[in-house]
């Protein structure tokens, strides 16, 4: 199971595939394809997938259907310690259409180490090595269309058919929004930020790198949101949990130590709108 003699690799990720010295491949590739540039794989056996090996070029694939791999990772610094991750690291040449891996910047998430970007029918997830201040692994698989969303103005604004709850303290709105949305569940749609993200039109929102503050589309949503007076008659005590459901939405990563969900005044057309509440 030894690479070929003095084996040479140039590897560039291009808008049409995966280029390995002069031929152009696509995902899925044969592995058999893969062995006559590389050499024989070691082989290991998981549950969910068949892992090649290739130790000397530091390059492991990642295949569902036996011999047909759909993803290709390289190795190139801080090696993961897996039973069946190379035992040297990629020192070939890596480009990306053209130039040099290393010379391109992308942008990384402020809270994580990883970058996933599209680059033709290719798709890269890039784990980023801060002690090395270079990527350790880059993993190149096929490029798949996200679904087409179902319902994809489900948090279009509705105004109410009848008269709307009335709310001076936006924290004692969301108190409101929390019984009646997450736990009756007559609001709807039942809020997540996930689906919001993913829905939402004027911008990217990236909840790896914002969810550590309020994100200002999903306040905004929560204050534009109308409730029905009709549902008044199903509160019978307003309480906060640090663990809520209309916390974790807001404020995803929110480690509740702080007071940005605190009540800090009721009025008298808050309180009275709640005539079956016992106790607050």
């Amino acid at each position: 199971m030894k690479k070929p003699e003095n084996l040479e690799l140039e590897i560039d990720i291009t808008d049409k595939g995966v280029k390995i010295n002069s031929e152009l491949f696509t995902f899925p590739i044969d592995l058999s394809k893969l062995n006559l540039i590389f050499g024989e794989p070691y082989f290991f056996k998981m549950k969910y997938n068949n892992i090649y090996t290739w130790h000397e070029i530091g390059i492991v694939a990642y295949s569902k259907k036996k011999k047909q791999i759909e993803t290709l990772e390289i190795y190139l610094s801080n090696q993961k310690d897996l039973k069946f991750s190379p035992r040297k690291l990629f020192n070939q040449v890596l480009k990306i259409n053209g130039e040099s891996y290393q010379e391109i910047k992308f942008k990384k998430n402020k809270k994580s180490d990883f970058v996933e970007k599209q680059i033709g029918n290719n798709s890269l997830y890039m784990e980023f090595n801060e002690k090395d201040n270079q990527y350790s692994t880059i993993s190149i698989t096929d490029f798949k269309e996200p679904p087409i969303l179902q319902d994809p103005d489900r948090y279009d604004y509705r105004p109410v058919a009848g008269e709307k709850m009335e709310f001076a303290d936006f924290n004692f709105k969301l108190t409101i929004i929390q019984i009646l949305m997450y736990e009756k569940e007559l609001l709807r749609p039942k809020f997540d930020l996930y689906e919001f993200v993913e829905r939402h039109k004027d911008r990217e929102i990236d909840v790896d790198e914002e969810g550590y503050d309020l994100i200002a589309e999903v306040t905004a949503y929560f204050e534009k949101l109308e409730i029905d007076k009709k549902f008044a008659i199903e509160i019978t005590e307003i309480y906060q949990d640090g663990g809520d459901d209309i916390y974790l939405n807001m404020l995803c990563f929110w480690d509740g130590e702080d007071d940005v969900f605190n009540i800090n005044t009721f009025t008298d057309v808050e309180v009275f709108q709640f005539k079956n509440v016992v106790f607050i």
